[in-house]
């Protein structure tokens, strides 16, 4: 399998599985969210619980350990087979992570949260609130979101090509 293949192969499911783990945890507690959702429905709604912020942190450290592993696994065992330059071997890391932040930005976000808007991801007495269909709001998200990645990036790909 070649270095594009393999890319699209684990962003694509490294995508799938942490879409499913999002939206899960939006079923079983959107308010673990809450820091993600639009400032006009954050400031309607009391903070988060001491329990919400246990669930929040423990789910979080899941998670990322998923959204940074996956791509230092998937570049140390390309890295392993084609001894790739540095620069393969960061451009593979960051376009799995992009190809997440697109799939959340254009699935998640925009698709489940502004278009559909389910009745799990809202929370309650928000019901309405003009903060469910601003696209701009998550627009301006996965672009301030970019530049982590692009750095942790650097730093995954370093790590799987000196291991």
């Amino acid at each position: 399998m070649g270095q594009i293949e393999q890319l699209m192969i684990v962003g694509i499911s490294m995508s799938f599985i942490l879409s499913i783990m999002i939206l899960g945890s939006l079923y079983y507690n959107p308010r673990l969210w809450l820091n993600d959702y639009p400032k006009d429905i954050q400031k309607v709604v009391l903070p988060k619980s001491i329990n919400e912020k246990k669930q929040t942190y423990y789910f979080g450290i899941i998670y990322n350990i998923i959204l940074f592993g996956t791509p230092l696994v998937s570049t140390y065992i390309l890295h392993q087979h084609e001894k790739l330059l540095y620069i393969e071997a960061y451009l593979h890391t960051f376009g799995i992570v992009m190809i997440f932040n697109l799939v959340d930005l254009l699935i998640i976000d925009w698709l489940i949260f502004c278009w559909i808007t389910p009745s799990f991801i809202v929370i309650p007495s928000t019901e309405g609130m003009v903060g469910y269909k601003d696209y701009m709001f998550h627009l301006r998200g996965a672009i301030a979101g970019t530049p982590f990645l692009a750095i942790i990036s650097l730093f995954v790909a370093g790590i799987a090509t000196t291991i």
